[in-house]
């Protein structure tokens, strides 16, 4: 149907909500479904946007069970399911995907981006079982595709904000991602959720299925290898906030950057104060199937990497103070890089607790530990 399957948007106040129905099937060539809460302020050549819009309502997307949605397109911008909310007042993205949905896209499979400047609280909440398999279609912005991707930019016209912009002043919202979804990428993270600017808490539990992220063939390289992306897992705060990843037994991560990686990138922009990273992982991971992949700070990879990062190599930022605690239940193996490393440029602890049901191999360290 042209441009996209299902197309809601609301252009003043109030909600948008798309509800679709069990045993149906939606195909578009830019987006299966897309609902926008579209009071976006001033738009002016090419999309630009000077300034998101004073409104409230929120933005829920709900597949019933064996729905199926189809965006076939290939450029950057392709999504299964896009989720969008520019109110500054008062606004929520949910999208609920149900047991045996399947979700096929040339980019990421769900995207629910949050565009405010400013907002008292909010909340982005992605709860997704049944299978999603996405391709290597960039994002909007340029960055790279992910099955889930959920997060607020801090900026109406979808560009990232430079380093020094975080936090906004104003603009508070947590992202909660909860997955029993299987997830296979042609490019990029499984599950990915962010904070540009706002400043709050990322959460993401996967209790079941299997993520495969930068898919491989022969242990050669496919797509893009973009540093810091490929993980099967990715929580990025760079808002102040803190960040918790629970995987349960059954999880299963093939992964050509690090398995799980939780990282707080304030750069002392902002005072994580009594903020945590705390990671509690079970299942199996594979991490570094794609040597050609290192983070985003140019380091190796590893099967479980969390910590804050800093302005300084050689320091620690004295205004970032936070923990980094990493309860380690895992049969992990870590084909480039570490089994499992903490760090921390920050004020704070690194804490890792490798428990008696895991098992850890590391092609350079198997544990990892450190604070400046």
């Amino acid at each position: 149907a042209g441009s996209s399957g299902i197309v809601a948007f609301n252009n003043s106040n109030g909600s948008v909500t798309v509800n679709e129905s069990a045993d149906t099937s939606v195909t578009g060539f830019k987006y299966g479904i897309q609902a926008t809460a579209n009071n976006r302020g001033v738009v002016g050549n090419n999309n630009s946007v000077t300034g998101a819009g004073s409104a409230s309502g929120d933005v829920t997307i709900n597949l019933s069970q064996n729905v199926h949605i189809q965006a076939t397109g290939t450029a950057n911008g392709t999504y299964g399911i896009f989720a969008e909310n520019f109110n500054n007042l008062e606004g929520n993205i949910t999208v609920n995907m149900a047991a045996g949905d399947t979700i096929t896209s040339g980019g990421a499979g769900i995207n629910a981006y949050d565009g405010a400047t400013q907002l008292p609280s909010g909340t982005i909440l992605v709860n997704a079982e049944g299978t999603i398999h996405f391709g290597s279609a960039l994002n909007g912005t340029g960055g790279q595709p992910a099955g889930i991707l959920a997060g607020y930019l801090g900026n109406a016209n979808g560009i990232t904000p430079s380093a020094g912009t975080f936090p906004f002043a104003g603009l508070n919202g947590n992202v909660i991602i909860n997955s029993a979804a299987d997830i296979t990428a042609a490019v990029g993270d499984g599950i990915r959720g962010y904070t540009y600017g706002a400043t709050g808490d990322i959460t993401i539990n996967a209790s079941a299925g299997t993520i495969i992220a930068q898919a491989q063939t022969n242990n050669a390289t496919s797509g893009n290898t973009t540093n810091g992306n490929g993980d099967g897992i990715s929580a990025q705060n760079n808002g102040g906030g803190s960040i918790h990843v629970t995987t349960a037994a059954g999880v299963s991560i093939t992964a050509g950057g690090s398995g799980v990686a939780a990282n707080n990138g304030d750069n002392g922009n902002a005072a994580a104060v009594n903020g945590e990273i705390s990671l509690v992982i079970f299942g199996t991971i594979e991490s570094g199937t794609n040597a050609g992949i290192l983070t985003g700070s140019g380091n190796l990879t590893a099967g479980i990497l969390a910590g804050y990062n800093a302005t300084s190599s050689t320091a620690a930022t004295p205004n970032v103070h936070g923990n980094v605690v990493i309860d380690d239940h895992a049969t992990i193996t870590a084909d480039v890089g570490d089994g499992v490393r903490g760090y921390n440029f920050g004020t704070g602890d690194v804490t890792i607790t490798v428990e008696n049901d895991s098992s850890v191999h590391g092609a350079r360290y198997g544990v990892a530990a450190y604070t400046y």
